[in-house]
């Protein structure tokens, strides 16, 4: 088991390694096992910037500054 009960970290670490693609299903992976990690939706805004596509990223930036700080994880900040 993983830091907070789930493996969302663990797919954020991976999806840096990965290309822009790749590195947004990993992303969507983890905002999916949890879905208030506000790191996860940072890295996922980041994600739909790297591939153009500028209204989900403004999107989902605001879903992650609307996250409490309890909700922000130590791993994988934000790239």
């Amino acid at each position: 088991m993983f830091p907070g009960g789930t493996e969302a970290p663990a797919h954020l670490d991976y999806a840096i390694l990965l290309p822009p693609k790749q590195a947004l299903a990993q992303t969507l992976e983890a905002t999916r096992l949890d879905p208030d990690n506000a790191t996860a939706l940072n890295n996922l805004a980041t994600d739909y910037l790297d591939l153009g596509e500028y209204a989900q990223a403004l999107a989902k930036k605001y879903d992650a500054i609307s996250q409490p700080a309890a909700a922000v994880s130590t791993a994988a900040s934000s790239r």
